[in-house]
């Protein structure tokens, strides 16, 4: 959605229905949550951490671009795919 401006972004916030929802300026929905009722705990949903956007391949020629041997570089992302697909967003740095 890229509606993250800096720290000057503004969004509006609603509850509903014991959802927390935000939208942006222009009314669109950003995403909503759960209002949690515990206290002194972070809920943090973790796609709101990364750029979704990029397929993971694009992500794996970015970080092989970094490297002075880009082929010997995607060689080795390419073990680490085959390894887990959980070690593949950690190394976009995002």
């Amino acid at each position: 959605m890229g509606t993250y401006q800096g720290t000057s972004t503004k969004v509006k916030i609603k509850e509903v229905d014991n959802t927390l929802q935000i939208y942006s300026l222009k009314d669109e929905l950003i995403c909503s949550h759960p209002i949690n009722l515990l206290t002194g705990q972070t809920i943090i949903n973790s796609n709101h951490k990364r750029d979704n956007s990029k397929s993971m391949d694009q992500l794996r020629e970015d970080v092989a671009g970094l490297f002075s041997c880009k082929e010997a570089a995607m060689e080795f992302l390419q073990h680490i795919k085959m390894f887990s697909k959980i070690y593949q967003r950690p190394l976009s740095g995002n």
